[in-house]
């Protein structure tokens, strides 16, 4: 699948994803169905990696 004219929403998320190493930041994507908002998740993180670690959580 191709993917076209999304540069600017695509810098927006990798700038917010590099900002939140110093402190914490939501990103809310919405709109209509299929119009690609996955997608562009998917390729706005493609280069970034993700440590999942399977030690319970501390709850306090």
């Amino acid at each position: 699948m191709r993917f076209y004219n999304r540069q600017e929403e695509v810098a927006v998320i990798r700038n917010l994803s590099t900002l939140s190493y110093k402190h914490a930041h939501m990103l809310v994507i919405y709109g209509r169905r299929r119009v690609g908002k996955t997608r562009l998740v998917l390729e706005s993180l493609e280069p970034m990696y993700f440590f999942v670690d399977k030690k319970p959580a501390l709850c306090y």
